[in-house]
């Protein structure tokens, strides 16, 4: 799915607190046909410090990448653990950068494949209101959705 893509989908990230309503948007909007929304995963967050300046053409950066995924990063078990396929989409992408790459395991989320013509990946975290410049630098296009209660 990811390496024939022309054109990668663009990011959207919900931010808010606890219980002002982010999984039910989130829920809502991964209704529509060309929006994936993944479960909750730190992978940008626990990866980035080691792979922002990667070139991925070298397939012990590839490896280690994929390896992530094995990582606990929550107390709760993972359900999102890409296969082959996200490789092969990374041997295939025409820009290898930690952007790309990241989208690129959005792209191979279970849910992702039942869907076409993906145009926006949505991420919901709480923690990524603490993270919202760091954000901003790995995808300066990215929009934010952040929802407050009172």
């Amino acid at each position: 799915m990811g390496s024939k893509r022309s054109k990668m989908p663009g990011m959207t990230f919900i931010v808010g607190m606890p219980r002002s309503g982010t999984t039910l948007l989130t829920n809502l909007l991964n209704s529509h046909p060309n929006l994936i929304s993944t479960p909750e995963n730190e992978f940008i967050l626990f990866a980035h410090a080691s792979f922002k300046n990667k070139s991925f053409e070298k397939e012990s950066e590839v490896n280690a990448f994929m390896k992530l995924f094995e990582y606990d990063f929550n107390t709760e078990p993972s359900i999102w653990v890409p296969g082959e396929k996200l490789r092969e989409d990374i041997k295939g992408a025409t820009k290898k950068n930690f952007a790309t790459l990241c989208k690129l395991a959005y792209l191979n989320y279970p849910l992702a494949g039942q869907k076409q013509n993906v145009e926006y990946v949505i991420d919901k975290n709480p923690v990524y209101s603490l993270h919202m410049p760091l954000l901003q630098s790995v995808f300066p296009d990215a929009k934010f959705i952040v929802l407050v209660r009172n």
